[in-house]
């Protein structure tokens, strides 16, 4: 009975152990996924402002038109 109590205690140990690992791999990531997101945000800024200084308003989309031909 005492093994089988150490068995399911070691057991039970991993078990939350490995979600500890994950939960705290989750955190990180993500943390750094934030991180990574502001300094993109701020480079789009910063070349916003760069285009601005320039006299570029900013970049606009080409407005293609198409003329279809009749047929005769």
């Amino acid at each position: 009975m005492e093994s089988f109590s150490l068995i399911v205690g070691f057991f039970a140990g991993l078990l939350v152990g490995g979600l500890g690992v994950v939960l705290y791999v989750r955190h990180k990531m993500m943390s750094q996924l934030s991180a990574m997101q502001g300094e993109m945000e701020d480079m789009f800024d910063m070349t916003d402002d760069l285009m601005d200084g320039m006299g570029q308003p900013g970049v606009e989309e080409a407005d293609f038109q198409v003329e279809e031909k009749e047929d005769e």
